[in-house]
């Protein structure tokens, strides 16, 4: 059964076949005489129509698959763009790695990875510091000041200690006392060492003598002046200690740097994850856009033979209408051949697959299109520690 491709449906069209044929006939035409590849008015027509049919089915072809093959460029220009991706930063992971072993081992050699983060630091040093202003303002309540200017002068050796300890804290991570050498770092530790010792024996002093004088007048009891200058320096030397300590663990001079290299480290690998599967949807969208182009060129050739059968189906209606009504029998030989109704849609394997072109041209982007490169093989050797 013909397709509605000319003048209506099917059994119109086989009518008109069949009323055109056999007006034809009655009139002898074609003739006997007539040349194999001259065909009569109906079967002319006919042929055009169905040339005119494929051309336009062509047209439209010829527009999807330029759709398709601008998606199918672009997706092997990704494809090879993630391939190289994958190349340079491998390259980039190699020098990441080994950059980070060498600032692996040198903050191992001065004193392996911290303990403490910044935070937790600030955190200590601020609540020793609160423990200091206590300790210090019954220093400034025995020179007579008020509530205000005590804690606002406690706070001056308070933050000198921190500061000393801080300082030391640095100094002894960075080694600096095994080095046999004196250094003005190691003169510096060494004298805010000797006057924060001073200043906690002084400031323990003084609050002796005072607390001492005070317990006195208010509980007749006599304190020993010895046990207290004792007590609030072991105090006040504790947490000068205990600062030192974490300020020790919370600086490396290696370590800044080591966390950066690790960092990025573990983004190049990210990185290279992410590129992967960059190559692996490139790669689905390739194949499947191929599949889509061959099966789209498939139904079109499809159609277009379909019209030519048509055409041919209607064509041997009209002869076979010609030839019953005809009275002198002959079989003219243009009925012995038929019109060549050809098929302007290209076969699979002449479908276009190159890119190049299409970037010359600008129908794409322009941008490098990688040749046939080989997948990358997707597995790493994940060396980077978790800490």
């Amino acid at each position: 059964m013909a397709k509605l491709w000319f003048w209506g449906s099917g059994w119109l069209q086989k009518r008109e076949a069949s009323r055109s044929g056999a007006a034809d006939g009655a009139l002898r035409i074609p003739g006997a005489d007539w040349p194999r590849d001259k065909f009569p008015q109906f079967e002319h027509a006919l042929q055009q129509r169905a040339q005119t049919q494929s051309e336009a089915f062509k047209e439209r072809w010829h527009d999807e698959d330029n759709k398709l093959h601008v998606a199918y460029c672009n997706a092997k220009g990704d494809h090879g763009r993630a391939l190289r991706e994958i190349s340079r930063l491998e390259q980039t992971r190699g020098d990441l790695q080994r950059e980070y072993d060498e600032e692996k081992a040198r903050v191992d050699r001065l004193g392996g990875p911290v303990y403490l983060n910044k935070t937790a630091y600030l955190l200590i040093m601020f609540v020793l510091g609160v423990l200091e202003i206590p300790l210090n303002a019954v220093v400034m309540e025995a020179f007579g000041l008020d509530r205000i200017q005590t804690y606002l002068f406690t706070l001056i050796p308070a933050a000198a200690l921190l500061f000393g300890a801080h300082f030391i804290g640095i100094a002894t991570r960075i080694n600096v006392f095994q080095r046999h050498s004196l250094t003005p770092v190691v003169w510096l530790s060494v004298v805010l060492a000797a006057l924060a010792f001073i200043f906690v024996v002084g400031l323990s002093y003084i609050r002796e003598e005072y607390l001492a004088d005070v317990g006195k007048n208010l509980t007749e009891i006599e304190l020993n002046p010895l046990m207290l200058t004792i007590t609030f320096a072991a105090v006040n030397l504790l947490l000068f200690g205990v600062a030192v300590v974490a300020s020790a663990l919370a600086h490396n001079p290696a370590l800044e740097q080591f966390v950066a290299v690790r960092a990025a480290l573990r983004r190049c690998v990210q990185a290279i994850a992410a590129a992967r599967r960059s190559v692996d949807i490139a790669e689905r969208t390739v194949e499947s856009t191929r599949v889509t182009k061959v099966n789209t060129v498939r139904r079109y050739r499809a159609i277009v033979e379909q019209v030519r059968n048509d055409a041919e189906w209607l064509i041997s209606h009209y002869r076979g209408a010609n030839m019953r009504v005809r009275d002198d029998g002959v079989r003219p030989p243009p009925f012995d051949t038929l019109p060549v109704i050809g098929n302007p849609i290209p076969t699979e394997g002449e479908l276009d697959f190159n890119c190049e072109r299409m970037a010359v041209d600008g129908a794409i982007d322009a941008r490098p299109v990688a040749k046939e490169e080989k997948s990358v093989d997707g597995h790493l050797e994940e060396r980077v520690p978790s800490d």
